[in-house]
């Protein structure tokens, strides 16, 4: 895997095997006796010379782009189609990786979005994988933590699927720098020994020696200064072993913070230095701000205040034209401490300020929250992707398990509505009976009422008819018939107590 070095330690990947040397790559291209040998032949050498001379490598690379895009609608073969997609998939993600590394992340961006496009269009989950780590390079290095660690997680996600140990590791790592971007080291240092772990079972020494040093920054991190120096030292004996001399800077950076902890200034200045040289000469301009910074942190702590403010100066506009978060961080507080020694406290608060900005946008609870959820989110997924019976075994035994409880849950859903529907009807039932029983007590009033309000009326027609009776007694005088008629009897059967028949008898002298 084709690997780059920035202040967090990240990796880059390219989508090719690398060949050996820039002659045997020239003698390849001059050989090939068809156009699809020698562009194979000049994408490979381009991608060699990004690693010797990144600006060669880029006119190569748009020349291969022009060829493709001229050469590409002429095409009529499916197959030869497939091929020169292929190419111009390098091409971009070639194009994409020089403006990483150089500091062109808006480019660097575009052309890796044409790229993974291509990947999806293919179906090709290999180069998808590669594609989302370098995209999460790029949001890494615009300050977007959070997408960063997305695509990362992505990335490794396809990796422990399809991918070897070595591309494993690379995924590893640049999840890891998320950690100890955020801070979270103990998380950051488990994460890259995982990586050193894989990679040492490969033969690739070259992004071992990065890993190596990454695992030691973390422990600088954590101030394990003696353990930081040893594993640092080890970074640096591969590279110097493989004449890696562009992936040098940051471990001799490392080194000279290390040395700085442990008050060794002398030996700081000259690790410093020598990244300050080195990185001149690959042009690469966030490692020589980078350099820049620790020189003039390097020459506050000998007290050489003049030259570490011109140092850190240099630094400050450098870092401000990459517009890279870190890089206006650590030159603002440099700046700071600085003028806080030179007693001119109103600037040394003015980049105090700017520092605290930039601190808290690359770092606050937030992200670190989302971090954390992100993490135990792949996690568990990873488990998932042991392997494809287990998964096959695994997903047979969650169906059965998940249709169990299924219906467990829908018999528990019908029993619930059956009991539901009988608390309902018995509610009902109780309710029409208190209605019932309320509405025949009203009525049972009712007819008592009633009853009484007949019995009285009765009662009063009873003694209307008594009353009319004894009247009727008075008018028809009995005694006085007796005497005038002893002899005598009256058939007087009236259907009532008072008859509508009367006689009387009336005597005259």
């Amino acid at each position: 895997m084709k690997s780059y070095f920035i202040a967090c330690i990240l990796l880059l990947s390219l989508l090719r095997v690398q060949a050996s040397t820039t002659d045997s790559l020239a003698m390849l291209i001059k050989q090939a006796k068809t156009d699809t040998q020698k562009i194979s032949y000049t994408i490979q050498f381009a991608e060699h010379m990004l690693d010797v001379n990144p600006d060669s490598a880029l006119s190569i690379l748009y020349s291969l782009n022009s060829t493709l895009n001229k050469k590409f609608p002429s095409l009529s073969d499916s197959a030869e189609k497939n091929v020169y997609l292929n190419y111009t998939q390098k091409v971009y993600n070639d194009l994409g990786y020089y403006y990483a590394v150089t500091g062109g992340l808006d480019s660097s961006l575009m052309y890796f979005e044409k790229c993974l496009a291509i990947a999806k269009k293919q179906d090709n989950v290999q180069h998808m994988a590669e594609i989302y780590n370098n995209l999460g390079f790029v949001a890494h290095r615009k300050g977007d933590i959070y997408l960063a660690l997305d695509y990362y997680l992505k990335s490794l996600k396809i990796k422990e699927q399809y991918s070897n140990d070595a591309d494993i590791a690379l995924a590893y790592n640049n999840v890891a720098t998320i950690y100890l971007n955020q801070k979270e080291y103990k998380k950051a240092i488990e994460y890259f020994k995982k990586s050193v772990e894989l990679l040492s079972k490969t033969d690739n020494e070259r992004n071992l020696s990065v890993i190596l040093h990454n695992l030691g920054h973390a422990y600088l991190k954590t101030k394990d200064f003696d353990k930081a120096e040893e594993i640092l030292l080890q970074s640096k004996a591969l590279k110097l072993k493989h004449s890696l001399q562009n992936l040098l800077p940051p471990t001799l950076m490392d080194l000279g913070d290390v040395y700085i902890n442990k008050k060794e200034y002398d030996k700081a200045q000259q690790q410093f230095e020598q990244a300050l040289v080195l990185s001149e000469e690959l042009k690469n301009k966030e490692s020589y701000t980078n350099a820049l910074v620790r020189m003039a942190n390097v020459l506050y702590y000998k007290g050489d205040l003049n030259q570490a403010l011109n140092y850190a100066k240099k630094a400050k506009i450098n870092a401000d034209k990459l517009n890279y978060p870190d890089l206006k961080k650590e030159s603002a507080l440099v700046l700071s401490r600085i003028y806080n020694q030179l007693k001119d406290y109103k600037k040394s608060y003015q980049f105090y300020q700017e520092y605290i900005a930039y601190r808290d946008s690359l770092f606050n609870e937030e992200l670190r929250e989302n971090t954390i959820k992100k993490q135990l989110s792949f996690e568990y997924q990873r488990k998932r992707l042991a392997d494809s019976l287990a998964i096959a075994k695994e997903k047979a035994l969650q169906q059965l398990t998940l249709e169990k409880k299924q219906a467990e849950l829908e018999n528990e859903k019908t029993t619930k509505r059956a009991l539901f529907i009988g608390v309902i009807l018995l509610v009902i039932i109780i309710a029409l009976i208190v209605y019932s029983f309320s509405k025949t007590k009203q009525a049972n009033k009712l007819i008592k009422k009633q009853k009484l309000i007949v019995e009285q009326k009765n009662t009063e027609i009873t003694d209307s008819i008594n009353y009319a009776k004894r009247i009727q007694d008075a008018v028809i005088n009995r005694n006085e018939v007796n005497i005038y008629f002893p002899d005598h009897f009256v058939l007087f059967k009236p259907k009532d107590i008072v008859s509508g028949d009367f006689y009387w008898s009336k005597s005259f002298e």
